[in-house]
């Protein structure tokens, strides 16, 4: 019996098992997340600054590092490549849980274990994205892309669970250990999979000015230079919930580990929803990017100006339907509209937009939540969708494709999720 479409790319063996390998391991990723906040804000006596600050320095490497992390996705075999960024990101999460358990965690330690496991999710991130082109046929790429969103978004829901439970009875540092345990999933599932069943091409070979060809070829077309410029000033000013979150959680409604953990789980369940309905989909062009942004801006204000924390947990589902409509219609045009041997260095530039932005809007968001109150904070990133739909739209506009073309070239390389990160 033929799977239904919105689950057709999990007959395929290989991407069946990174699916449930990264079911497990991002829930742990999402569960260190809650618990890093919550651990935070305990150690600064809820300082919004130092809350961004922690943000900021975990997506610091992607930053300064995200686009040679693309390079490496092109030229080395990237299953090899995953696995020992996973290797290094279970490392890190394992000194986590063990100082905190011990008791003789500070706020500088966590400063500089985050920023280490920002240097592996440098190169973590371009590979994972990446990878999914050579686990399924490109007439599966939509499919597939849209169920590595539900990855992501099923585990907004159930790592913030988990998180609030563990934190309750056990304290973070269990949440950390849960984490570096989840890794163990990911690492089983690249150690099975069949290499011979993968849709590898020609890896791109080592020259001078690579990266900046990168650069070039994206900037040169009209679609990708529209969509990074947007995916800017959404990763900037809007994808700072590990920072917002907790402190309007916290600060604004004056709720402890389970109301960050609620928060949490219902923008989840909007996300949850948005990926499911986009892996049904078939098709993606430029005005849904558009249309998916404004919507995420206007919720987002809404739910800035919610005046109780239930009515904030009403919007959030919103909120997470259009993060994600507009996270993964973004991640569909890239992975379709750039060349197939120049897809791990544009995926880099979209990572660079959503993830390396955060050094920047992180601290942004934690010190408009210091000096004004989180519902700025929440309310800039709305402003940011809106005003970034505005001033980069006119192109994507214009972008009204019937059905998503297959890759034109023989080369593939490149990818949502999802995250974790975003």
């Amino acid at each position: 019996m033929p799977a239904p479409a919105t689950f057709r790319s999990l007959r395929i063996r290989n991407y069946r098992l990174w699916f449930i390998g990264q079911v497990i391991s991002v829930a742990g990723t999402w569960t260190q997340t809650v618990a890093q906040a919550v651990l935070v804000l305990d150690l600064s006596h809820d300082n919004g600054v130092a809350a961004g600050a922690a943000v900021a320095l975990q997506y610091l490497p992607t930053l300064l590092f995200g686009l040679w992390g693309g390079l490496l996705a092109d030229r080395i075999d990237k299953r090899r490549l995953l696995m020992t960024s996973q290797v290094a990101l279970t490392v890190m999460a394992a000194l986590l849980a063990t100082l905190d358990l011990a008791g003789v965690i500070n706020l500088w330690t966590v400063y500089l274990l985050v920023t280490l496991s920002g240097c592996a999710t440098a190169v973590d991130q371009p590979a994972r994205q990446s990878f999914v082109t050579e686990l399924v046929p490109a007439d599966d790429l939509p499919n597939a892309i849209g169920l590595n969103s539900t990855v992501f978004n099923s585990a907004r829901i159930f790592g913030p669970m988990i998180a609030s439970v563990v934190i309750l009875v056990s304290g973070t540092g269990v949440c950390f250990l849960v984490n570096a345990l989840s890794y163990v999933a990911a690492l089983v599932a690249l150690a099975r999979m069949r290499p011979d069943e993968l849709h590898r091409n020609a890896r791109l070979p080592r020259g001078k000015g690579q990266v900046r060809e990168g650069i070039r070829y994206a900037w040169s077309q009209p679609l990708l230079r529209s969509n990074l410029l947007l995916m800017t000033a959404v990763g900037t000013l809007a994808f700072n919930f590990p920072v917002v979150f907790p402190l309007m959680a916290k600060v604004t409604f004056h709720g402890g580990p389970g109301a960050v953990g609620s928060i949490f789980i219902a923008n989840g369940i909007g996300g949850l929803i948005g990926a499911l309905a986009i892996a049904s989909l078939r098709r993606t062009d430029g005005r849904r990017l558009i249309i998916a942004a404004m919507l995420f801006g206007i919720v987002m204000c809404a739910g800035a100006a919610a005046p109780s924390l239930t009515a904030l947990l009403l919007i959030l589902p919103l909120v997470g339907i259009g993060q994600n409509f507009t996270a993964s219609s973004s991640n569909s045009m890239i992975q379709l509209d750039a060349t197939p041997s120049m897809r791990g260095r544009v995926t880099s530039l979209r990572t660079l937009t959503v993830l390396g932005s955060t050094p920047i809007g992180g601290l942004i968001a934690g010190a408009v939540a210091q000096a004004y109150s989180p519902r700025w904070a929440m309310a800039m990133g709305g402003l940011g969708c809106i005003v970034g739909a505005l001033a980069f739209g006119r192109p994507l506009l214009l972008d009204a494709r019937l059905q998503l073309p297959p890759p034109t070239e023989d080369v593939l390389e490149t990818e949502p999720a999802a995250g974790a990160g975003r």
